[in-house]
């Protein structure tokens, strides 16, 4: 299966927490969100 993960945009809603991750490597119950998003 081929698949786009879209992930853009500078995080402003995010932040302070944003400031030191990538919203993509940013960790959501102990994992990147990434991994969420791959997993679904």
């Amino acid at each position: 299966m081929k698949a786009l993960i879209l992930v853009g945009g500078y995080g402003t809603r995010m932040r302070p927490l944003t400031i030191n991750y990538p919203k993509s490597a940013f960790p959501f119950i102990n994992r990147p969100m990434v991994e969420h998003q791959i997993e679904v």
